[in-house]
């Protein structure tokens, strides 16, 4: 990356208590979320440990050794927080990030002279399987063009391809906020050169977002919008949607509520509040028909829902509630518009059950169960027989839009059903192969997406981004040129200076 993303990147260590899983349930009741220091989350985290005989990341369930879900991102939680807090009292530091980066750029400090010559020391080569480069969020494709095609990392910025992964170039190089959840590119993009970036890391904790970002000029530069905050700790931007017939009306799903614009952000307005958005879609052939869904805090909220609006997001109601839950992701496809399907992860990060609406959220189906024996999708194992996962943190589905009844979903693996989701094979695993019937690819799904009409489905994942064209048998790699890394420590050798060590996501 370029030289200001690299001075600001150290800058923003400031407490992301990501992946939120089990142990925030331990959290105290008599203080809200902005007010919890240090010691808070670390006395909870203890605590869970305790309770559950957690050692060094695992525990026994049935006699067999788990993987606990949160311990290790935790850790490195820790490990960030170093000279973030008050060592009395535990409070946590929260500078004013993008306000300090917008004053530096004014200033004389954003001189060469200042900033001297970086050069970039990044991972950036992968052989495939469970290899990868670094997190990513998010895709969008060239509406006319299906070489072209733009991804966003969770604490690497934008980068965009023409060339179908072959190379990559970054576009957000002069941005202070480098985590993105989310690309706009409309329908007109080939005339209007507009595009959007909703910012902050959506599977973190906080967001450490400025809300979303636009560009007419095709991501060479960027500017705030109506929809930003004073600070990156506010906000993040869970999903952006754009009205099929008119690229200025958009929608957003974010940790502050849901927000609507009638003029690409020009103005925002919050049409509903007390909301943590985190997923969004359309109605396909009626935009007056859009529906939400949220994720729990883990502190005091026990449930999600999916809400509704039938007149364009004006007014909201809830269409479905699911008890001791975290978080849930939907789906819509062309072929069934009035189909919606609705993938819930239960309060572990385990499956707690997928569910199917055919009249548009009115009635629901539990398509499969997730706390019967051998069906958590969302955990570790080839055959759904372990307990938990991390569906706060990875979680996404995909919907075939010429086939209704094909499905796919994400969590720590890609599963796939053919007949409307009452039943799934696995079509990825992240260690192994499945005794050798199963394809290898990294980790932890946060966005699952079909390119165009077609039944090419992408994957951004830990590793970078991948794709298949044979329903996931085989899975591409095309991650070689991103510099994405995510490094949470870094030490230099005292006696050679050309010897560094580096500890990075996954």
């Amino acid at each position: 990356m370029r030289k200001v993303i690299l001075f600001f990147a150290f800058l923003t260590l400031a407490p992301v208590v990501g992946f939120s899983q089990g142990w925030m349930q331990y959290m105290p009741k008599n203080r809200t979320e902005g007010n919890y220091t240090f010691y808070d989350y670390k006395d909870a985290f203890n605590q869970w440990c305790r309770e559950k005989g957690i050692e060094n990341g695992y525990y026994t369930v049935n006699g067999k050794k788990t993987k606990a879900g949160g311990w290790k991102q935790f850790k490195r939680w820790e490990i960030e927080m170093q000279g973030l807090y008050d060592i009395k009292t535990g409070e946590i530091y929260t500078p004013n990030l993008w306000r300090e980066y917008k004053r530096i750029q004014e200033s004389t400090l954003a001189t060469d002279s200042y900033m001297g010559n970086w050069v970039c020391m990044g991972y950036d080569d992968s052989p495939g399987g469970y290899h990868g480069q670094g997190r990513l969020n998010c895709i969008a494709f060239h509406p006319t063009d299906a070489n072209t095609f733009w991804v966003g990392a969770a604490n690497g910025g934008v980068w965009k391809t023409t060339d179908h992964g072959a190379t990559w170039t970054p576009i957000s190089d002069n941005l202070a906020q480098i985590g993105i959840s989310n690309i706009i590119v409309p329908p007109d993009f080939a005339t209007s050169n507009t595009m959007y970036i909703g910012t902050g890391d959506r599977g973190h904790w906080f967001g450490m977002g400025v809300g979303i970002l636009k560009s007419t000029d095709g991501g060479t530069t960027w500017t705030e919008t109506d929809l930003g905050v004073s600070s990156p700790m506010d906000i993040y931007i869970g999903k952006i949607i754009i009205h099929p017939s008119d690229p200025l009306t958009q929608m957003a799903a974010t940790k502050n509520g849901i927000y609507k614009t009638t003029n690409g952000w020009e103005d925002a307005i919050n049409v509903f509040t007390d909301f943590r958005g985190i997923d969004m879609e359309y109605h396909p052939t009626n935009p007056q028909i859009i529906y939400a869904v949220d994720k729990t805090n883990y502190v005091g909220e026990t449930s999600t829902r999916i809400i509704r609006s039938t007149n364009g997001g004006t007014n909201w109601s809830d269409i479905k509630i699911f008890d001791n839950s975290a978080r849930v992701e939907i789906s819509v496809s062309p072929a069934a518009p009035d189909r919606l399907y609705a993938l819930v992860a239960g309060r572990d990060g385990g499956l707690k059950g997928i569910y199917r609406s055919d009249n548009a959220g009115l009635n629901w189906e539990l398509t499969f169960d997730g706390s019967l024996p051998n069906q958590n999708l969302l955990g570790w194992e080839c055959s759904g027989n372990d307990v938990g996962g991390q569906g706060s943190y990875d979680l996404a589905m995909a919907v075939n839009p010429l086939n209704a009844d094909e499905i796919f979903i994400g969590g720590i693996n890609i599963w796939r059903s053919t007949n409307g989701g009452y039943n799934w094979a696995i079509k990825s695993i992240w260690t192994g192969n499945c005794g050798g019937s199963v394809a290898t690819v990294h980790a932890d799904h946060h966005w699952l997406e079909f390119q165009y009409n077609t039944t090419k489905i992408f994957t951004m994942n830990d590793g970078g981004i991948y794709y298949s064209v044979n329903n996931g048998q085989h899975w591409t790699e095309i991650s070689n040129g991103l510099v994405i890394n995510q490094l949470y420590h870094l030490s230099c050798s005292q006696q050679n200076y050309n010897e560094i060590i580096m500890g990075l996501q996954d």
